[in-house]
Formats: C-alpha cells, sequence, structure tokens
C-alpha cells in the first residue's frame, strides 16, 4: 500500500517538475521576445524624432541645421547597440519599463 501511494506522489511530482520546467522555458522566450520587442521600439522611437526634427527644420534650409541631424541620429544610433537590459534595469520608454522576474517564488 505505501509502495503504491510513494509510486503516486513520485508520479505527481514528476508531473509537477516537468510543468515547472516548462513554465520556465516559456517565461524566457517570452522574456527574449519581450526584450527584442523594446529594443524595436527603441528604434522606432530614434525614427520618429529624426523625422520630427526633419519636420521641424525643413523650412530651415541651413546646412548645419541638417548635419546637427545626422550627427544626432548617429549618437541616438549607437546609443541603441548598447545592451537591452543593463544592470540597473534602465527604461526602455513608457511602455518598456517594467522587466518581467526571472525566478518564481510560491505565493
Amino acid at each position: 500500500m505505501f509502495k503504491s501511494r510513494e509510486k503516486e506522489y513520485q508520479d505527481t511530482i514528476d508531473q509537477i517538475e516537468f510543468e515547472l520546467a516548462t513554465a520556465k522555458s516559456d517565461m524566457s522566450r517570452h522574456l527574449h521576445e519581450y526584450m527584442e520587442m523594446c529594443s524595436m521600439k527603441r528604434g522606432l522611437d530614434v525614427q520618429m524624432e529624426t523625422c520630427r526634427r526633419l519636420i521641424t527644420h525643413s523650412g530651415d534650409r541651413k546646412s548645419s541645421s541638417l548635419i546637427t541631424l545626422v550627427e544626432d541620429s548617429d549618437s541616438e544610433e549607437k546609443e541603441r547597440e548598447k545592451p537591452a537590459l543593463p544592470p540597473e534595469m534602465e527604461s526602455a520608454g513608457p511602455y518598456c519599463d517594467v522587466i518581467p522576474p526571472l525566478t518564481w517564488r510560491k505565493p
């Protein structure tokens, strides 16, 4: 009787461990996708800001303003190449400022 109960408990434990491993794998994949989306959003934000500046400065035909825009977009592009999540968990913008935890704990 005890052997059969022990077998049932071990089967239950094995099933829970399998589900936990699957959930961890899913969360890791979701986190990776989320980080990619934040990176894309940052790139789009840079492009939108560049377009805004071009539109704002469209009346001004001075070459210095165009050089400034090119330099700004270059520096923003370099900024975009930084790691997606610095150790300080820097905010990526209004929609990407919450990073889900990598580990889950029992409530």
